[in-house]
């Protein structure tokens, strides 16, 4: 038997622990009375008052809330039992029966309030998927086109009995900047939704609701009429010759929206690589598209490493300090002009790796390989 010995109450802070083991042994297993142990053991107390000042019993189990050992109560000599079910003194859990207190009652309701994961999943899909309709191929937009064959041909698995494609590969990047672009787009275009075959490890869920998604683990329902003939009908018409007018329209505002993102994932590149303070906002979207009216994305890319290396130069000389120098480099983005003869001959960054949105518009859709970093777009062909 061990006895909890923190805590004594003062009457008993006389006793030695082999006097508070045989006066315990006592009280509980001998017919000696109240007063007969009080007059023993030298004790200042009424008869009356003994049980409540006896020491707790420390037992070998530990509280499941507070992870505190549990101790037992000296019952009365009056009862058959000798001791009371354990318990926790921090917390007042009481181990091997019904406990009623707060953290058991938490439990309790959690318990009967807890949903599945399946369950929450299935609710979550149902309420968010039950608004899309199959599409035709005739009614896409070539963006339409470029971001559905980008997503499937970045996709680890392809299912075109079950309309899905996902999760999407590590490597190369869905897209420039953030992988994110790619699936906003079509989800807002009602193209795509998650998939109810999507592995439950993709769903971040908190409170019995979905709070987030593992977006690269992702499987994506592709709400195209026929999926399978769908997806070979847009690979032959990108291919043709002559395209239908509005997708010829398109091809330069696809570009710029392509390139800016790029740029903006260089120029945030850049920035982290020096550990410049620099903000990106709308501003610096506005000061690259006027760029790329004039010049390739590759000419973007070699300007602004240029003028990040100067920056560099300018830290290193002490003419600016750590806190300004982001402030320097936008500044110094914005006043300088490119100068066509230093920069003309250049190539993307060789450590850069281009995006699978990037690689099948200029590959595949275009047909123009590389020329999407060097050259502008003017029509279908650069």
């Amino acid at each position: 038997m061990h006895i909890e010995t923190n805590n004594l109450n003062p009457v008993l802070s006389e006793l030695t622990e082999m006097d508070l083991h045989d006066l315990v042994d006592l009280y509980c297993f001998s017919d000696n009375s109240v007063t007969a142990l009080i007059k023993k053991f030298g004790l200042n107390c009424a008869p009356k008052k003994l049980l409540g000042i006896l020491p707790m019993i420390k037992t070998d189990f530990t509280c499941p809330h507070c992870k505190k050992i549990l101790v037992r109560k000296i019952l009365s000599k009056k009862f058959d039992a000798k001791f009371s079910e354990p318990f926790c003194q921090e917390c007042n859990h009481t181990e091997g029966v019904k406990c009623t207190c707060l953290q058991c009652k938490k439990k309790v309701f959690e318990n009967e309030n807890y949903f599945s994961r399946k369950e929450v999943i299935a609710k979550y899909l149902a309420e968010n998927t039950n608004n899309f309709t199959l599409q035709s191929v005739e009614v896409l937009s070539l963006k339409d086109v470029l971001y559905l064959i980008s997503l499937v041909e970045s996709s680890e698995e392809i299912s075109f009995k079950n309309h899905y494609a996902g999760p999407v590969a590590k490597v190369p990047k869905l897209a420039p900047y953030t992988n994110g672009v790619v699936f906003e787009y079509l989800y807002k275009q009602k193209l795509i939704s998650i998939s109810p075959f999507t592995e439950e490890e993709a769903f971040v869920i908190e409170n019995n609701e979905v709070k987030d998604f593992k977006f690269m683990r992702l499987k994506w329902k592709i709400h195209l009429d026929d999926f399978e003939s769908a997806l070979t009908k847009l690979k032959t018409l990108i291919r043709k010759s002559e395209w239908p007018i509005s997708w010829t329209n398109d091809v330069k505002s696809i570009w710029f929206e392509i390139s800016i993102l790029e740029c903006s994932e260089y120029f945030e590149a850049l920035v982290i690589e020096r550990n410049f303070g620099v903000e990106i906002t709308d501003n610096l979207s506005d000061f690259l598209l006027s760029l790329l009216r004039n010049y390739s994305v590759s000419q973007c890319f070699a300007f602004m490493d240029h003028v990040a290396k100067e920056t560099s130069d300018i830290l290193v000389k002490n003419i600016t300090n750590q806190y300004d120098v982001g402030e320097y480099f936008i500044q110094n983005l914005l006043k300088s002009a490119i100068n066509l003869d230093e920069y003309g001959e250049a190539r993307m960054p060789y450590h850069f790796t281009m995006s699978q949105l990037s690689y099948i518009f200029y590959y595949e859709v275009l047909q123009i390989g590389n020329a999407g970093y060097t050259s502008l777009p003017y029509g279908k062909k650069l």
